[in-house]
């Protein structure tokens, strides 16, 4: 399943609410949960972010070959 942004911040706040009721859970456990939930929400951030640095390199390398080709081509009519 693919979840938005809200959806699964929301899903997580209900899981974290759901388990902080539960008497099986200790303080201990619920900290560790609170850990791993912030890993989570701290790994889905560095991965939009690598995102945006992936496309925007794409963007930066597609107009360098783009120039280059428009520039030869330019030269080439130039000259003839």
């Amino acid at each position: 399943m693919n979840y938005s942004k809200d959806e699964t911040n929301r899903l997580l706040e209900k899981l974290e609410a759901h388990l902080s009721k539960d008497p099986d859970f200790s303080s201990s456990d619920m900290a560790a949960l609170n850990e791993m939930l912030q890993a989570w929400k701290g790994w889905v951030a560095l991965g939009r972010g690598a995102k945006w640095v992936i496309t925007t390199l794409g963007l930066i390398a597609a107009a360098i070959a783009s120039w280059a080709v428009l520039a030869s081509t330019i030269k080439d009519w130039w000259r003839s």
